[in-house]
């Protein structure tokens, strides 16, 4: 196998590191959300590896990632992102500020661009659960425990 197909291989199972992709056959609607409270507060997901969300009222938000062996190979062990966010509706807009180590966030974002926009499916103290808008993936989200006992 040549080193591009190799390449080629690696980055589709890698895909995009915000996508879960589906969990099981459960079907959701999305849901409009007045207020923005429900997203606030700290996610974690196990997509290709383990990665915490933590956003902030202020429209602020950090995305801590532990890659996964493939995905480090491309990425690195660990990359740290600096988000925007915002809510309009049942649209959630994630947009890359900046990320550490910096090689492995210009890397992402040239390979996936800066902005991610996703629909909202599921959004309940335990659980956020969001739909790729341009890929159509599911990402499941689990509310960090200290979230739960507020």
């Amino acid at each position: 196998m040549s080193p591009r197909t190799a390449y080629l291989i690696l980055s589709l199972l890698i895909c995009m590191p915000f996508s879960a992709g589906a969990r099981g056959n459960k079907t959701h609607a999305a849901v409009a959300l007045n207020d923005t409270s429900p997203l606030v507060g700290s996610w974690q997901s196990s997509s290709f590896g383990t990665q915490t969300l933590t956003t902030c009222p202020d429209g602020t938000a950090t995305l801590e990632m532990r890659l996964s062996p493939l995905a480090a190979v491309l990425y690195g062990r660990e990359l740290t992102l600096q988000l925007k966010w915002s809510l309009d509706g049942q649209t959630l807009t994630h947009q890359i500020v900046s990320g550490l180590p910096t090689r492995g966030a210009q890397k992402l974002t040239k390979k996936f661009g800066e902005t991610y926009t996703y629909r909202v499916l599921e959004a309940t103290r335990e659980q956020l659960v969001v739909e790729d808008i341009n890929t159509g993936k599911i990402s499941h989200w689990t509310a960090v425990d200290s979230k739960l006992n507020d």
